[in-house]
């Protein structure tokens, strides 16, 4: 009895070493998620034109978040889009910085399932007066340590943001499953 329960222990900690990670994971100093999101008894085409449907009108949380398809194969059911995702506005006296996420998602889509894989490289942060350049940083230069050397001390900012940065990729990715399973195949027009 001991050497099986040792045994089907031995087995559950390998299989456990080995499972997807289902939290976002930096890599290179880039956050990435990876998310396969089970679609029953819908093909894979039915799938592809979903996620082209859903990122044709994405808006994202506000008008202030933006989106665009980067690649679109039909034969590979694969789409990847680029896109910023509003994070929040830091004001400073009349105006303030509104702050980005900068996202890619990646779409595969198979029949009965498909995987969004979300990578956010960089952060952005625009002054809402409009007399700044955009400032795009890549994200390993404000994790885990602020070595940004740019013309605008923007560590008070980022420091908000930077470490809510899993959760918020968690969130893209979720917005774009939900998004896709959401959208209906009938023509009840």
């Amino acid at each position: 009895m001991k050497k099986t329960f040792v045994l089907l222990f031995a087995i559950c900690a390998w299989l456990y070493a080995f499972a997807q990670s289902n939290e976002p994971e930096l890599e290179n100093g880039i956050y990435v998620y990876k998310y396969v999101q089970q679609a029953e008894g819908i093909s894979q085409n039915a799938l592809y034109l979903r996620a082209h449907t859903f990122l044709s009108d994405w808006a994202g949380p506000n008008s202030n978040s933006k989106c665009s398809i980067d690649f679109d194969d039909k034969e590979s059911a694969t789409i990847i889009t680029k896109g910023s995702y509003f994070l929040g506005y830091e004001k400073e006296m009349m105006y303030g910085w509104n702050v980005f996420a900068d996202f890619i998602v990646t779409i595969k889509c198979k029949d009965g399932r498909f995987q969004v894989l979300t990578k956010v490289p960089t952060m952005s942060f625009w002054w809402t007066n409009g007399n700044v350049a955009l400032q795009t940083i890549p994200y390993n230069e404000l994790y885990p340590s602020y070595t940004h050397k740019g013309p605008y001390k923007l560590k008070r900012y980022s420091d908000r943001y930077v470490n809510q940065m899993p959760e918020y990729v968690k969130e893209i990715s979720n917005i774009v499953a939900n998004g896709i399973i959401s959208i209906s195949d009938g023509d009840d027009w």
